[in-house]
């Protein structure tokens, strides 16, 4: 057999191949960020970078569109604009530095069940921390005030003893 040591198309041309393609060693495709890649068939096997922590999928000006997995992603943060879980949100590592932030100008945490229990909410409003019940208009069920007094809008049960200083 004869063997090609470098073959090359000029003038813009282009190479037909029916079959297999088995390119060996390292490949470069493409030569200038202007270039294009068209990967029309299906990958069958991983997609590994040659180095931990060194390549980039997209850039900050070339993003990729929609990320389809099905499986864990094991990422080492998450920078995301807007983040929508439509099942579970499972945060576990927590320890006494941990702590879960909501930077808004009207944060709100929202408790929602789909068993027809009362859903409720937690929000700061005008400087006040409230828990509204949200199946009744977000009636306010009890809110700290801005100088730190605890509020109730109805009854208060307790199940064991109480201690009341200061008053």
């Amino acid at each position: 057999t004869n063997a090609i040591s470098r073959f090359e198309i000029q003038s813009g041309g282009a190479v037909d191949i029916t079959g297999r393609l088995d390119a060996n060693g390292d490949v470069n495709l493409g030569d200038a960020t202007s270039d294009t890649i068209t990967a029309t068939g299906r990958f069958d096997s991983d997609i590994v970078p040659s180095t931990d922590d060194a390549r980039d999928l997209g850039s900050s000006s070339l993003k990729f569109k929609d990320l389809f997995i099905n499986g864990t992603g094991h990422l080492d943060s998450i920078n995301a604009g807007v983040a929508t879980v439509t099942s579970n949100l499972n945060v576990s590592g927590i320890t006494s530095t941990s702590r879960l932030e909501i930077n808004s100008t009207t944060p709100i945490l929202e408790f929602n069940e789909t068993d027809g229990n009362p859903d409720y909410r937690a929000l700061v409003e005008n400087g006040e921390f409230l828990v509204q019940d949200t199946t009744n208009g977000n009636v306010t069920r009890f809110n700290i005030d801005t100088v730190g007094r605890f509020n109730i809008a109805k009854d208060l049960t307790v199940g064991a003893g109480v201690s009341i200083t200061g008053v």
